[in-house]
């Protein structure tokens, strides 16, 4: 559903209209704090929508959740659509980095608080909660990306293959993961053990099954969404003469 909206959402942003938020984004970003005053919006996103539906399942049509995640989805192919705001993101990273630690302090806080449902409603603590989360979800995304994108200069080579590959994964990894579970759960040893070993054991399969079944054969790198690998071969030339041309 994420993927459908960000159609008409790509061409919103190409639009005067977008244009527009765009620099009025990138006005924002100018201030230190400007970036992570955007919290504010979605605090009233989440906080409201819980007042309505509390639940915290995953399914479409629970609003509360979904636009959460939909919001950041969104904010997202806002930052990358401009180089100015992507650069704030980036020098801003310290700042950033002091609100999570500062968000990070009052989740953890507010979790092993004492009891305290004799005075406060719980409608109230609930509310503080979402708060206290969402408050660390927006300030660890800025840092992660401000961070990544002042380190991570240069794509190594085995990321573009990762790349490539992300969507078979992400297709395979739950049957994998339920066909090891079944025989994993038995074995008579601890939940740290069976945990480790079905996540290690999955990854290790969907990396085998991608890289050594779907990646070689043509069949399969229609059937999972990949691009045939003359395309691939063609972009890979592509982006090596630009690259030699830079140099």
């Amino acid at each position: 559903m994420f993927m459908l909206l960000a159609v008409p959402f790509k061409s919103g942003l190409d639009s005067q209209v977008g244009k527009a938020f765009i620099i009025r984004l990138e006005r924002l970003a100018l201030f230190k704090h400007g970036l992570f005053s955007l919290v504010l919006v979605v605090l009233l996103l989440r906080c409201g929508l819980k007042l309505l539906m509390p639940a915290q399942d995953n399914s479409i049509d629970n609003l509360s959740v979904s636009l959460f995640f939909l919001l950041f989805f969104m904010a997202g192919m806002c930052f990358m659509s401009s180089p100015k705001i992507w650069q704030s993101v980036t020098n801003n990273r310290s700042i950033n980095l002091k609100w999570f630690i500062f968000s990070t302090v009052l989740f953890y806080g507010y979790y092993f608080k004492p009891d305290i449902s004799e005075y406060v409603p719980l409608a109230v603590r609930w509310q503080l909660w979402w708060l206290v989360c969402t408050l660390v979800s927006w300030s660890g995304l800025l840092v992660l990306v401000g961070y990544a994108s002042a380190f991570f200069k240069q794509t190594p080579k085995w990321l573009h293959t990762a790349n490539e590959l992300i969507y078979p994964f992400y297709i395979l990894h739950q049957t994998v993961i339920v066909a090891l579970a079944f025989y994993i759960v038995q074995w008579d040893a601890s939940i740290a053990v069976k945990s480790m070993s079905l996540l290690l054991g999955a990854s290790l399969v969907c990396i085998l099954l991608c890289y050594f079944v779907v990646k070689p054969v043509g069949i399969f790198r229609y059937l999972f969404g990949l691009k045939s690998k003359r395309v691939v071969y063609k972009s890979l030339s592509q982006q090596g003469a630009a690259s030699d041309a830079s140099v």
